[in-house]
C-alpha cells in the first residue's frame, strides 16, 4: 500500500507488517494532521486497522494516483477526505484464496474440531458476514451513505469499481472537490 510521509514512503500492496510501520511511523511524526494516500490495496484487516487508527487520531486523508481497496479503506478513515485532479478510489467485494484458506483450516482444524473441509465452510461463512457487517458499519459511520455501500460491494471480487468525483462526493466518500496540488 502506499502512503507517504516526510521520511516515509511504501508504494507496495499493503500488508500486515505495514500496520506497525505505520503505528511507528505516526509516533515519529506527532505533528502530522494528513494522511497522503495511494496504491493498489492490499491485506484487508490490515487497511482496516490503519483506518480505524486514522479515524482515532482525526487524521484529514488525501489519496492520489489509483488508491484501490484496502488503501480506500484507510482514505475513508480521514476526517475530511480530499483527492487530487487525477486521483482515482476503487472498490471491490472481499475475496479469499484457496491457498490461505487451506493453510488456515490445516492450523486450526484440530483446535476447532473439524473432521473434513467441510466442517470449515460454516467457519468462514460467519467470518465473511461479520467482516461484511464492520465493513457497513465502518462506512456508515464515515458518513457514506447506504446505497453507495450496496453499488460498491454488488462489483466482484475481482473487479474494481472506480466511481467518478462526483459520485464520490455526492455519497459522503469525499468531503469537497477542493482538489489537492501537492506542488502548493
Amino acid at each position: 500500500m502506499g502512503y507517504t510521509g516526510a521520511n516515509g514512503t511504501w508504494p507496495d500492496e499493503l500488508k500486515q507488517s505495514d500496520v506497525g510501520q505505520f503505528m511507528l511511523w505516526i509516533a515519529d511524526y506527532e505533528n502530522v494532521d494528513t494522511i497522503a494516500v495511494t496504491g493498489p490495496g492490499g491485506f484487508g484487516p490490515a487497511g482496516q486497522e490503519i483506518a480505524e487508527t486514522v479515524t482515532g487520531f482525526k487524521f484529514d486523508t488525501i489519496a492520489y494516483g489509483e488508491c484501490y481497496s484496502a488503501c480506500a479503506d484507510i482514505f475513508m478513515g480521514g476526517k475530511t477526505r480530499r483527492l487530487t485532479q487525477g486521483a482515482a478510489l476503487g472498490f471491490h467485494r472481499p475475496y479469499v484464496t484457496a491457498s490461505e484458506e487451506k493453510a488456515y483450516y490445516e492450523y486450526a482444524r484440530d483446535g476447532q474440531d473439524w473432521q473434513e473441509e467441510f466442517d470449515y465452510v460454516p467457519h468462514i461463512y460467519d467470518v465473511a458476514l461479520t467482516d461484511m457487517l464492520d465493513i457497513v458499519d465502518f462506512m456508515t459511520s464515515r458518513g457514506i451513505t447506504v446505497d453507495f455501500i450496496l453499488e460498491a460491494y454488488s462489483h466482484s471480487s475481482y473487479e474494481m469499481w472506480t466511481p467518478d468525483h462526483s459520485r464520490l462526493l455526492e455519497a459522503g466518500v469525499v468531503t469537497s472537490l477542493d482538489y489537492v496540488d501537492f506542488a502548493d
